[in-house]
């Protein structure tokens, strides 16, 4: 009789689940057609006032953006990983221009006419107080504004050099070794604001104090930044913070025809700091010989694919890529079909950062082309490699320009966005265990955004 009884009681509470799983998913789908109904009303309302109100100009475009509801939303959106920034210049405007106002802050010239910023006298230029700079010149805070961040015409044609002379003044701003940490430290914080949960940003490890005119060891430097990750995981223990990796990049250095000495700096790196390093960036082919000495768990990055010949990648190397980050602004389009020219393969995705291409004359065939990649159901990361130097948000921005110009069907945008997200993730160099546990950390994430999202607007009757 108790067998009886217990049997009905285990069909009892198996009805009651099906039920409620039953009740669950149609509550989801209606949660669901309505955000998409909602969604599509909002691109189309905005994507017809952009298309009245388009201007050439860049920052008058994100200044419309800025304002957009639609823009608001996105903010909001988990977005997985940032997985392509350069550090020094991953932090906003906002705040690289509050460090113009240290009182120690020098402002240098040499004969050339380049400036940069210094904690202490430099060899070769001519220094002076950045407040003095001020008091003298009345249109200092616009000099600086046009050395710090792209300006419109630059936009319409950005090229690395140009990038690399403003990448150097940051870089010069934050040359002195509690400067540097609480970049760091902003830079993660801006991150995770803008529903970014894991990093992995770009450097060299070169680090000169300005200060005491000392260069730094990238050992050194490798754990300060070390340091820096911890500390804003332990002090912000309740935010979606994953972690943060470097990818080793000789930009800006030297180092971009050495890949030797660069292979020997990332090697000497991971057995201090094993968890630190995720990959290393490479300018130009490396030889199978030098590529085996790499540590296992560093994966491999060719600034342009398309120097490449794709025998290369065929390989079948231990450290062959899985994924193709592409870089550099007019070669992307380029690096993008020859990407695209590769045999199908499940494991590789392609990466594209919206912001460096669309404003440029060729913004139309590249709309095209990423478009028909979307709609072919190909995978895709989003980045951006220099947000503080555009002054847009990390990530934000960029997912915008995809969802208005490059989506053809604008119903299904949260999917997409919610696989992009988690592609990011899975893409990334986290270890196994940790990826899994931070994408079924995002999953949980989305649902509650999606939860979040329709409760507010039924409440405002939007």
């Amino acid at each position: 009789m108790k067998s009886i009884h217990l049997q009905c009681l285990v069909i009892i509470i198996s009805v009651i689940k099906f039920l409620q799983s039953e009740e669950n998913l149609i509550q989801e789908n209606v949660i669901e057609n309505e955000l998409k109904s909602y969604l599509i009303n909002i691109t189309n309302a905005e994507f017809k006032y952009l298309n009245e109100s388009f201007v050439k100009s860049y920052y008058d475009f994100r200044r419309v953006v800025d304002r957009s509801p639609l823009f608001n939303i996105i903010k909001a959106m988990p977005k997985g990983a940032n997985l392509h920034g350069y550090l020094y210049s991953l932090a906003s405007y906002e705040y690289i221009y509050k460090l113009t106002w240290k009182q120690d802050l020098l402002g240098c010239t040499n004969r050339f006419g380049n400036f940069l910023f210094a904690y202490h006298q430099r060899i070769g230029y001519k220094c002076e107080l950045i407040q003095n700079l001020r008091k003298k010149q009345y249109d200092f805070d616009k000099y600086l504004k046009k050395i710090l961040l792209i300006t419109d015409e630059e936009a319409k044609n950005p090229t690395e050099l140009m990038i690399l002379k403003k990448y150097k003044v940051i870089e010069s701003l934050i040359s002195e070794v509690t400067t540097f940490e609480n970049y760091i430290f902003q830079m993660l914080l801006e991150q995770v604001n803008d529903g970014i949960s894991y990093v992995e940003f770009r450097t060299s490890f070169a680090f000169f104090n300005s200060k005491t005119s000392v260069y730094y060891d990238p050992i050194t430097v490798a754990g300060i930044i070390n340091k820096v990750i911890y500390k804003f995981k332990f002090q912000n223990p309740n935010s979606t913070f994953i972690g943060a990796k470097i990818v080793f990049s000789p930009f800006g250095t030297n180092l971009v025809t050495n890949p030797k000495r660069s292979i020997l700096i990332v090697r000497a790196i991971t057995k201090v700091f094993p968890d630190l390093i995720g990959g290393i960036e490479f300018f130009k082919p490396v030889s199978l010989r030098l590529l085996a000495a790499l540590p296992k768990t560093v994966e491999i990055y060719y600034h342009r694919t398309k120097r490449l010949n794709p025998a290369y990648f065929k390989q079948k190397i231990d450290h062959s890529t899985s994924r193709i980050a592409l870089i550099s602004q007019r070669e992307m389009l380029s690096d993008l079909f020859f990407a695209n020219s590769f045999d199908k393969n499940e494991n590789r995705v392609i990466e594209i950062c919206p912001t460096s291409v669309y404003f440029q004359q060729n913004k139309i065939h590249f709309k095209e082309f990423v478009s028909k990649y979307i709609s072919d159901g190909n995978r895709l990361i989003i980045c951006n490699e220099y947000p503080g130097l555009w002054h847009t948000n990390p990530l934000s921005n960029d997912w915008y320009l995809v969802l208005m110009f490059m989506v053809n069907d604008k119903s299904d945008s949260f999917n997409l966005f919610e696989k992009i997200a988690t592609d990011s993730l899975i893409y990334s160099n986290l270890n196994g265990e940790d990826k899994m546990m931070a994408v079924n950390f995002l999953k949980q994430q989305w649902a509650n955004f999606r939860n979040q999202l329709y409760l507010l607007l039924n409440k405002t009757n939007i």
